[in-house]
């Protein structure tokens, strides 16, 4: 079982009835990873054509880093 920290809904909605939260999207993780990532292939030096999963394993250690520190708080 996955118990990954995932920091929750990015952009949560709220429900009807003015209360709930309603989300179906990506979660606060994957935001803070596609930041991220964008940052991570723009550098200039760096290829990532040969390991592009690499770039996105480094993007979501990052963000789990984030998510981490956000906790602190």
């Amino acid at each position: 079982m996955n118990t990954k920290d995932t920091g929750g809904p990015a952009f949560p909605l709220q429900g009807s009835c003015g209360t709930v939260w309603e989300h179906n999207g990506m979660t606060l993780r994957d935001w803070f990873a596609g930041q991220a990532l964008a940052g991570i292939v723009s550098m200039q030096g760096i290829c990532w054509e040969d390991e592009p999963n690499g770039a996105a394993a480094v993007a979501y250690k990052i963000s789990d880093m984030m998510i981490s520190e956000r906790t602190k708080q």
